[in-house]
């Protein structure tokens, strides 16, 4: 697990860190076979590319709404994580947003959004 700051976005503190300093998770990786089409299926859902950017099967997309500084990293398997020498894998996960949207991915590899 990585702790990023968003100096922008975090409220200041006076106390040490501690798991209570937690706001949210700003990044999760969602690695699908597919991530044009998955992409898609999210913009339909209302999630969409921070920037309004084209989503690609070759770059990292960012999903989510910059203000927040809040994004699910959507990307195909294969792919080396920056600052590490680990590639993307897909596995099964289950991501809750704040829209009442669920992410899913099963052992199948198989994707949905469903409604929580």
């Amino acid at each position: 697990m990585e702790f990023i700051a968003r100096y922008g976005i975090n409220q200041e503190s006076e106390h040490p860190f501690t798991p209570d300093s937690i706001l949210n998770i700003s990044e999760i990786g969602l690695i699908v076979e597919d991530a044009v089409n998955i992409g898609n299926k999210m913009i339909q859902n209302k999630i969409y590319e921070r920037d309004k950017k084209t989503i690609s099967n070759h770059y990292l997309n960012f999903m989510g709404i910059k203000s927040k500084g809040i994004f699910v990293i959507l990307a195909q398997p294969g792919r080396k994580w920056l600052f590490s020498e680990k590639y993307s894998a897909i596995f099964p996960l289950e991501i809750e947003l704040d829209n009442n949207k669920v992410l899913k991915v099963n052992v199948d590899k198989e994707f949905k959004i469903e409604d929580s």
